[in-house]
Protein backbone atom coordinates (compact mmCIF):
# COMPACT_ATOMS: atom_id res chain seq x y z
CA UNK A 1 0.00 0.00 0.00
CA UNK A 2 1.01 3.45 -0.77
CA UNK A 3 0.65 6.25 1.46
CA UNK A 4 0.21 10.39 0.43
CA UNK A 5 3.31 10.51 2.92
CA UNK A 6 5.53 8.44 0.47
CA UNK A 7 4.05 10.36 -2.70
CA UNK A 8 4.93 13.78 -1.32
CA UNK A 9 8.72 12.27 -0.02
CA UNK A 10 9.03 11.24 -3.49
CA UNK A 11 8.34 14.92 -4.76
CA UNK A 12 10.27 16.71 -2.08
CA UNK A 13 13.48 13.97 -2.81
CA UNK A 14 13.29 14.97 -6.95
CA UNK A 15 12.12 18.70 -6.75
CA UNK A 16 9.21 17.35 -9.11
CA UNK A 17 5.77 17.87 -8.78
CA UNK A 18 3.25 14.48 -7.15
CA UNK A 19 2.38 11.81 -9.17
CA UNK A 20 -0.07 11.32 -11.67
CA UNK A 21 -1.79 8.62 -8.96
CA UNK A 22 -0.98 10.22 -5.71
CA UNK A 23 -4.30 10.76 -3.62
CA UNK A 24 -4.69 13.22 -0.74
CA UNK A 25 -8.42 12.64 0.46
CA UNK A 26 -9.43 14.68 3.46
CA UNK A 27 -7.87 12.44 6.53
CA UNK A 28 -4.37 12.41 4.33
CA UNK A 29 -4.21 15.76 4.32
CA UNK A 30 -5.35 16.21 7.81
CA UNK A 31 -2.56 14.03 8.71
CA UNK A 32 0.28 15.68 6.91
CA UNK A 33 -0.62 18.64 8.68
CA UNK A 34 -0.84 17.50 11.77
CA UNK A 35 2.76 15.28 11.41
CA UNK A 36 4.33 18.89 10.26
CA UNK A 37 4.29 18.85 7.12
CA UNK A 38 1.30 20.64 5.97
CA UNK A 39 4.49 23.89 4.72
CA UNK A 40 6.25 21.57 2.24
CA UNK A 41 2.76 20.26 1.12
CA UNK A 42 1.77 23.37 0.54
CA UNK A 43 4.55 23.82 -1.51
CA UNK A 44 4.42 20.81 -3.73
CA UNK A 45 0.60 21.54 -4.14
CA UNK A 46 1.09 24.67 -6.09
CA UNK A 47 3.33 22.55 -8.28
CA UNK A 48 0.34 19.85 -9.10
CA UNK A 49 -2.84 21.76 -8.10
CA UNK A 50 -5.14 19.20 -9.75
CA UNK A 51 -4.79 17.14 -6.80
CA UNK A 52 -6.16 19.41 -4.55
CA UNK A 53 -10.16 21.20 -4.02
CA UNK A 54 -9.99 24.72 -2.85
CA UNK A 55 -10.48 23.81 0.20
CA UNK A 56 -7.73 21.92 0.85
CA UNK A 57 -5.40 24.63 -0.86
CA UNK A 58 -6.68 26.82 1.18
CA UNK A 59 -5.81 24.62 4.36
CA UNK A 60 -2.71 24.21 3.01
CA UNK A 61 -2.16 27.80 2.70
CA UNK A 62 -3.19 28.42 6.20
CA UNK A 63 -1.01 25.73 7.39
CA UNK A 64 2.06 27.33 5.85
CA UNK A 65 1.54 31.21 7.05
CA UNK A 66 1.10 29.98 10.65
CA UNK A 67 4.44 27.72 9.80
CA UNK A 68 6.50 31.10 8.34
CA UNK A 69 5.24 33.32 11.52
CA UNK A 70 6.22 30.63 14.74
CA UNK A 71 9.40 29.89 12.58
CA UNK A 72 9.90 33.84 12.20
CA UNK A 73 9.13 33.94 16.43
CA UNK A 74 11.23 31.05 16.62
CA UNK A 75 14.65 32.43 14.59
CA UNK A 76 14.25 35.69 16.16
CA UNK A 77 14.05 34.54 19.63
CA UNK A 78 17.28 32.38 18.86
CA UNK A 79 19.27 35.53 17.50
CA UNK A 80 18.51 37.02 20.86
CA UNK A 81 19.62 34.31 22.88
CA UNK A 82 22.97 33.87 20.56
CA UNK A 83 23.88 37.79 20.45
CA UNK A 84 23.60 37.79 24.44
CA UNK A 85 25.72 34.46 24.48
CA UNK A 86 28.18 36.29 22.07
CA UNK A 87 28.47 38.80 24.48
CA UNK A 88 28.90 36.07 27.17
CA UNK A 89 31.70 34.51 25.38
CA UNK A 90 29.93 31.19 25.61
CA UNK A 91 30.01 29.02 22.70
CA UNK A 92 27.05 27.74 21.60
CA UNK A 93 26.03 24.22 19.23
CA UNK A 94 23.01 24.35 17.88
CA UNK A 95 20.91 21.00 17.98
CA UNK A 96 18.00 18.86 16.20
CA UNK A 97 15.81 21.36 14.07
CA UNK A 98 17.14 25.12 14.36
CA UNK A 99 20.72 23.32 13.14
CA UNK A 100 18.96 21.03 10.61
CA UNK A 101 16.68 23.76 9.31
CA UNK A 102 19.02 26.39 8.41
CA UNK A 103 21.24 23.34 6.95
CA UNK A 104 19.17 21.23 4.83
CA UNK A 105 15.89 22.93 4.08
CA UNK A 106 15.10 25.19 1.17
CA UNK A 107 12.93 27.05 3.29
CA UNK A 108 13.50 27.57 7.59
CA UNK A 109 9.78 27.41 7.97
CA UNK A 110 9.04 23.61 6.25
CA UNK A 111 10.64 22.31 9.51
CA UNK A 112 8.22 22.41 12.97
CA UNK A 113 9.84 22.69 15.82
CA UNK A 114 9.08 22.29 19.29
CA UNK A 115 12.06 24.16 20.89
CA UNK A 116 15.33 25.47 20.47
CA UNK A 117 17.81 22.71 21.46
CA UNK A 118 21.19 24.04 22.64
CA UNK A 119 24.59 22.56 23.33
CA UNK A 120 27.47 23.75 25.36
CA UNK A 121 29.99 22.13 27.64
CA UNK A 122 28.89 21.37 30.79
CA UNK A 123 31.68 24.56 32.58
CA UNK A 124 29.10 27.01 30.27
CA UNK A 125 25.76 25.43 31.29
CA UNK A 126 25.32 28.09 34.20
CA UNK A 127 26.12 30.77 31.72
CA UNK A 128 24.09 30.14 28.92
CA UNK A 129 21.06 29.62 31.81
CA UNK A 130 21.86 33.28 33.32
CA UNK A 131 21.68 34.70 30.02
CA UNK A 132 17.63 32.92 29.31
CA UNK A 133 16.78 34.16 33.03
CA UNK A 134 17.73 37.99 32.17
CA UNK A 135 15.90 37.35 28.92
CA UNK A 136 12.52 36.56 30.58
CA UNK A 137 12.98 32.69 30.49
CA UNK A 138 11.78 30.49 33.50
CA UNK A 139 12.01 27.26 34.49
CA UNK A 140 8.53 24.70 34.04
CA UNK A 141 8.05 21.21 33.85
CA UNK A 142 6.03 18.53 35.83
CA UNK A 143 9.60 16.34 36.49
CA UNK A 144 11.62 16.95 39.57
CA UNK A 145 14.93 18.22 40.15
CA UNK A 146 16.53 14.69 40.71
CA UNK A 147 15.18 13.97 37.39
CA UNK A 148 17.34 16.61 35.57
CA UNK A 149 20.34 15.88 37.86
CA UNK A 150 21.27 13.12 36.32
CA UNK A 151 19.98 14.29 32.50
CA UNK A 152 21.36 15.02 29.14
CA UNK A 153 19.89 18.32 29.46
CA UNK A 154 18.50 20.89 32.35
CA UNK A 155 14.81 21.59 33.13
CA UNK A 156 12.98 23.61 29.99
CA UNK A 157 13.17 27.11 29.72
CA UNK A 158 9.77 28.95 28.74
CA UNK A 159 9.40 32.34 27.47
CA UNK A 160 5.16 33.70 27.98
CA UNK A 161 5.61 36.26 25.88
CA UNK A 162 7.55 34.98 23.13
CA UNK A 163 5.68 31.49 23.05
CA UNK A 164 9.24 29.60 23.03
CA UNK A 165 10.99 26.57 25.05
CA UNK A 166 14.49 26.06 25.03
CA UNK A 167 16.78 23.02 26.32
CA UNK A 168 20.33 23.78 27.51
CA UNK A 169 21.89 20.42 26.63
CA UNK A 170 25.89 19.00 27.93
CA UNK A 171 25.04 15.48 25.94
CA UNK A 172 23.44 14.63 23.05
CA UNK A 173 21.06 11.49 25.91
CA UNK A 174 21.59 10.70 28.93
CA UNK A 175 24.57 9.24 29.78
CA UNK A 176 22.75 5.90 31.65
CA UNK A 177 21.06 4.76 28.45
CA UNK A 178 22.88 2.66 25.44
CA UNK A 179 22.43 5.83 23.16
CA UNK A 180 24.35 7.95 25.52
CA UNK A 181 27.08 5.23 25.65
CA UNK A 182 27.88 5.68 22.28
CA UNK A 183 31.36 6.75 21.52
CA UNK A 184 31.20 9.80 18.90
CA UNK A 185 28.44 11.04 21.36
CA UNK A 186 30.47 11.91 24.19
CA UNK A 187 30.73 15.80 25.24
CA UNK A 188 34.70 15.70 24.48
CA UNK A 189 34.67 14.56 21.26
CA UNK A 190 32.16 16.30 19.86
CA UNK A 191 33.57 19.65 20.95
CA UNK A 192 36.68 18.09 19.33
CA UNK A 193 34.84 17.56 15.95
CA UNK A 194 32.44 20.05 15.62
CA UNK A 195 32.01 22.81 12.75
CA UNK A 196 32.17 26.53 12.67
CA UNK A 197 29.55 28.46 11.63
CA UNK A 198 29.43 32.31 11.00
CA UNK A 199 28.16 34.87 12.94
CA UNK A 200 28.53 37.95 13.37
CA UNK A 201 28.15 37.95 17.51
CA UNK A 202 28.70 34.30 18.62
CA UNK A 203 30.97 31.44 18.88
CA UNK A 204 28.40 28.87 16.99
CA UNK A 205 28.70 25.31 15.90
CA UNK A 206 26.91 22.62 14.41
CA UNK A 207 27.71 18.75 14.53
CA UNK A 208 29.62 17.22 11.25
CA UNK A 209 27.26 15.80 9.19
CA UNK A 210 27.91 12.41 9.95
CA UNK A 211 27.48 12.91 13.37
CA UNK A 212 23.88 14.59 12.22
CA UNK A 213 22.84 11.44 10.30
CA UNK A 214 23.43 9.02 12.89
CA UNK A 215 22.08 10.98 15.96
CA UNK A 216 18.98 11.85 13.60
CA UNK A 217 18.28 7.92 13.31
CA UNK A 218 19.33 7.42 16.55
CA UNK A 219 17.09 10.43 18.25
CA UNK A 220 13.92 9.27 16.08
CA UNK A 221 14.37 5.58 17.16
CA UNK A 222 14.77 5.75 20.63
CA UNK A 223 11.37 7.18 21.30
CA UNK A 224 8.52 6.69 19.08
CA UNK A 225 6.72 9.55 18.52
CA UNK A 226 3.69 8.82 16.14
CA UNK A 227 2.56 12.31 15.36
CA UNK A 228 5.65 14.15 14.04
CA UNK A 229 7.62 10.88 13.63
CA UNK A 230 7.69 11.95 9.88
CA UNK A 231 9.80 15.03 10.85
CA UNK A 232 13.06 12.74 11.32
CA UNK A 233 12.46 10.83 7.83
CA UNK A 234 12.53 14.27 6.36
CA UNK A 235 15.54 15.06 7.81
CA UNK A 236 17.28 12.52 6.85
CA UNK A 237 16.25 13.08 3.33
CA UNK A 238 17.73 16.43 2.96
CA UNK A 239 20.71 15.64 4.40
CA UNK A 240 21.68 12.82 2.25
CA UNK A 241 20.06 14.56 -0.55
CA UNK A 242 22.13 17.91 0.20
CA UNK A 243 25.20 16.49 1.85
CA UNK A 244 25.25 13.49 -0.06
CA UNK A 245 27.66 13.16 -2.28
CA UNK A 246 30.05 14.59 0.36
CA UNK A 247 29.11 12.22 3.68
CA UNK A 248 32.19 10.40 4.70
CA UNK A 249 30.13 6.79 5.07
CA UNK A 250 33.57 5.50 6.53
CA UNK A 251 32.98 7.80 9.43
CA UNK A 252 29.39 7.03 9.74
CA UNK A 253 30.25 3.54 9.97
CA UNK A 254 32.88 3.87 12.34
CA UNK A 255 30.31 5.78 14.90
CA UNK A 256 27.81 2.70 14.16
CA UNK A 257 30.88 -0.26 15.23
CA UNK A 258 28.46 0.15 18.28
CA UNK A 259 25.86 -1.95 17.94
CA UNK A 260 22.68 0.75 19.27
CA UNK A 261 23.98 3.17 16.77
CA UNK A 262 23.63 0.78 13.97
CA UNK A 263 20.91 -0.62 14.92
CA UNK A 264 19.11 2.80 14.37
CA UNK A 265 20.69 3.94 11.21
CA UNK A 266 19.70 0.46 9.62
CA UNK A 267 15.98 1.01 9.97
CA UNK A 268 16.16 4.53 9.05
CA UNK A 269 18.14 3.53 5.90
CA UNK A 270 16.05 0.72 5.18
CA UNK A 271 13.00 2.81 5.35
CA UNK A 272 14.53 5.63 2.80
CA UNK A 273 15.41 1.95 0.44
CA UNK A 274 12.22 0.51 1.51
CA UNK A 275 10.18 3.14 -0.60
CA UNK A 276 13.04 4.14 -3.37
CA UNK A 277 13.96 7.32 -1.49
CA UNK A 278 17.42 6.71 -1.78
CA UNK A 279 19.38 3.49 -2.77
CA UNK A 280 21.97 2.96 0.34
CA UNK A 281 25.58 1.36 -0.92
CA UNK A 282 26.28 -2.08 -0.37
CA UNK A 283 29.16 -1.52 1.58
CA UNK A 284 27.27 0.84 3.79
CA UNK A 285 24.71 -2.44 4.29
CA UNK A 286 27.82 -5.00 4.85
CA UNK A 287 29.16 -1.91 7.34
CA UNK A 288 26.20 -2.45 9.34
CA UNK A 289 25.56 -5.61 9.20
CA UNK A 290 25.71 -6.18 13.42
CA UNK A 291 22.57 -3.73 13.14
CA UNK A 292 20.56 -5.12 10.23
CA UNK A 293 21.40 -8.64 12.82
CA UNK A 294 19.95 -7.02 16.07
CA UNK A 295 17.15 -6.18 14.29
CA UNK A 296 16.16 -9.81 12.46
CA UNK A 297 15.00 -10.10 9.12
CA UNK A 298 11.04 -10.62 11.13
CA UNK A 299 11.42 -7.87 13.23
CA UNK A 300 12.17 -4.95 10.75
CA UNK A 301 9.51 -5.80 8.90
CA UNK A 302 7.58 -5.86 11.89
CA UNK A 303 9.26 -2.23 12.28
CA UNK A 304 8.98 -0.80 8.70
CA UNK A 305 5.54 -1.57 8.52
CA UNK A 306 4.81 -0.10 11.87
CA UNK A 307 6.43 3.02 10.32
CA UNK A 308 4.35 3.03 7.37
CA UNK A 309 0.48 2.24 8.75
CA UNK A 310 1.53 4.82 11.99
CA UNK A 311 3.54 7.20 11.49
CA UNK A 312 3.07 8.07 7.50
CA UNK A 313 -0.05 6.65 7.17
CA UNK A 314 -1.71 7.97 10.51
CA UNK A 315 -3.89 4.91 11.13
CA UNK A 316 -5.81 4.64 14.12
CA UNK A 317 -4.79 2.89 17.20
CA UNK A 318 -7.02 1.08 19.59
CA UNK A 319 -6.71 -2.27 21.03
CA UNK A 320 -3.86 -4.03 20.31
CA UNK A 321 -2.52 -0.86 17.88
CA UNK A 322 -3.27 1.22 21.11
CA UNK A 323 -0.51 3.49 22.14
CA UNK A 324 1.14 1.31 24.81
CA UNK A 325 1.09 -1.85 22.78
CA UNK A 326 2.85 0.51 19.73
CA UNK A 327 5.34 1.36 21.75
CA UNK A 328 5.89 -2.04 23.84
CA UNK A 329 6.64 -3.47 19.96
CA UNK A 330 9.03 -0.64 18.87
CA UNK A 331 10.77 -0.73 21.96
CA UNK A 332 11.41 -4.34 22.30
CA UNK A 333 12.27 -4.68 18.65
CA UNK A 334 14.64 -2.19 19.02
CA UNK A 335 16.02 -3.49 22.69
CA UNK A 336 19.30 -4.88 23.09
CA UNK A 337 18.88 -8.32 23.14
CA UNK A 338 19.10 -10.85 20.03
CA UNK A 339 16.30 -10.50 17.36
CA UNK A 340 15.59 -13.81 18.22
CA UNK A 341 15.16 -13.33 22.22
CA UNK A 342 13.15 -10.30 20.86
CA UNK A 343 10.68 -11.51 18.43
CA UNK A 344 10.06 -14.86 21.49
CA UNK A 345 9.55 -11.85 24.07
CA UNK A 346 6.97 -9.91 21.98
CA UNK A 347 3.70 -11.46 22.30
CA UNK A 348 4.20 -12.26 26.25
CA UNK A 349 4.98 -8.22 26.77
CA UNK A 350 2.07 -7.61 23.99
CA UNK A 351 -0.37 -9.32 26.46
CA UNK A 352 1.41 -8.44 29.90
CA UNK A 353 3.13 -5.13 29.55
CA UNK A 354 6.43 -4.33 31.21
CA UNK A 355 5.55 -2.76 35.05
CA UNK A 356 5.74 1.07 34.00
CA UNK A 357 2.63 1.18 32.00
CA UNK A 358 0.70 -0.40 34.92
CA UNK A 359 -1.78 -2.23 32.89
CA UNK A 360 -2.31 -5.25 34.32
CA UNK A 361 -5.63 -5.40 35.56
CA UNK A 362 -7.53 -8.35 34.16
CA UNK A 363 -10.09 -6.59 32.29
CA UNK A 364 -7.80 -5.09 30.78
CA UNK A 365 -5.93 -8.38 28.80
CA UNK A 366 -9.81 -9.68 28.62
CA UNK A 367 -10.12 -6.35 25.95
CA UNK A 368 -7.24 -7.09 24.55
CA UNK A 369 -8.11 -10.67 23.85
CA UNK A 370 -11.52 -9.87 22.74
CA UNK A 371 -10.01 -7.05 20.45
CA UNK A 372 -8.48 -9.94 19.14
CA UNK A 373 -10.91 -12.09 18.78
CA UNK A 374 -12.79 -9.43 17.26
CA UNK A 375 -9.75 -9.48 14.88
CA UNK A 376 -10.02 -12.61 13.29
CA UNK A 377 -13.47 -12.59 12.97
CA UNK A 378 -13.48 -10.26 10.56
CA UNK A 379 -10.71 -11.28 8.68
CA UNK A 380 -12.33 -14.82 8.24
CA UNK A 381 -15.72 -13.68 7.60
CA UNK A 382 -13.68 -11.36 4.81
CA UNK A 383 -12.30 -14.06 3.37
CA UNK A 384 -15.36 -15.67 2.36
Amino acid sequence: MSYPAISLLHALAGNRPLAANAMFDPEALAWLVDSGLGPILWHVARQSPGHFGAEALQHLKTADLSARMLSAETFDTLEKILARAGEQHCPVTLLKGVSVTQQFYPQSHWRPMRDIDLLVESADRPRLEQILRELGFVQRGALSAEFFAGHHHSKPFHHGQWRCWVEVHTALFRPDTPPGRIAAFQPEVLHAERIRLPHAHASLWRLPDETQLVYTAVHWGAKLTVVGGLVPIVDTLLLLKNAGHTLDWERVLTICEDVTAARYMALMLAYLQRHDLYAVPDTVWNGLAHGRRSLGTLGMKILLATVDDYLAGGRGQNGFTSEAMLNTRWYTLLGEDSALRKLLQLPWRMLFPPAPTGRYAPVRHMRRLGSLLRGVRRRLQSSR
